[in-house]
């Protein structure tokens, strides 16, 4: 259950994540934001298909289990790659933020770069007189500035968003990679536990190797080491040795038989004799 709510609170922060770098024109992806939120949904799938199929003994069944956890491995990594690029400071990032702030100028993308200036309280990109709305003529170049009152510039509000989006988005990857290794590591170590539970039969003769033990000492065991107890011929000359041991006695006269006592026999009960 807490796996459930955990899960629905990543998605919802993806979500919201995904909302904020769409409507402020962030140079994120949809194909980066998207798969965020598919991620915990992926992550909780692939728990509950590794819990039902990793220890099958169908050979397809735990291939699939295992082939699913690598894809969601190779997204983590990707996702995570990605993201961690958009937080630490780079002239990349920079000249990425001024390059779609000037595309959304040349194609006079008014409601994207207002929605920008309205949301930080700013005008222009690396000035107030850069590039921003209303857009200037020659007679109104500090529109934006005298209009609204504003002597803040957008460049430094609009990339501490960046950075708070993708950090965010960076953390959740970052919380579903390490669900998937704890989930790995427990349901390994349940596994191991389970094999190593296993009741070994005492008091069993067995032919052949004994739990894929294989070794000509321990390949075939001898009837007559399971006890003493009905070891020899009882009081009335009648065999009280168990059943098995006489199955596997060989038909033969007394003189071929061999037998493995837990004493040296004495004169008086010679089995050559």
């Amino acid at each position: 259950m807490a796996f459930l709510v955990v899960t629905l609170l990543f998605i919802g922060v993806a979500i919201y994540e995904h909302v904020i770098s769409t409507s402020l024109s962030l140079p994120i992806s949809p194909y980066m934001t998207i798969p965020t939120i598919l991620l915990p949904v992926l992550a909780l799938t692939n728990a509950f298909v590794y819990l039902r199929f990793g220890k099958s003994r169908k050979r397809h069944d735990a291939l699939l289990a295992r082939a699913l956890q690598v894809v969601q491995a190779l997204c983590t990594t990707v996702l995570a790659t990605l993201l961690f690029s958009n937080i630490v400071p780079s002239a990349v990032r920079d000249c990425l933020l001024s390059t779609i702030w000037q595309r959304l100028f040349s194609i006079h993308d008014a409601e994207a770069i207002r929605r920008i200036q309205d949301t930080f309280n700013c005008c222009g990109f690396n000035t107030v007189r850069d590039r921003a709305w209303p857009f200037a003529d020659h007679q109104s170049a500090r529109r934006c500035a005298e209009t609204y009152g504003r002597q803040v510039s957008c460049a430094q509000p609009w990339l501490r968003a960046l950075q708070q989006s993708s950090g965010l988005d960076f953390g959740i990857v970052l919380a579903v990679g390490l669900f998937q290794i704890a989930t790995l590591f427990l349901l390994s170590g349940s596994m191991a536990l389970d094999n190593e539970g296993r009741v070994r039969p005492r008091g069993m003769i067995h032919y052949g190797s004994i739990d894929g033990i294989d070794g000509p000492e321990t390949a075939r065991l001898l009837p007559g080491v399971v006890g003493d107890a009905g070891d020899g011929p009882g009081e009335d000359g009648e065999d009280t040795r168990p059943d098995v041991e006489r199955e596997s006695s060989p038909a033969t006269d007394d003189s071929s038989r061999v037998r493995v006592r837990g004493s040296v026999p004495t004169q008086d009960n010679n089995p050559w004799q």
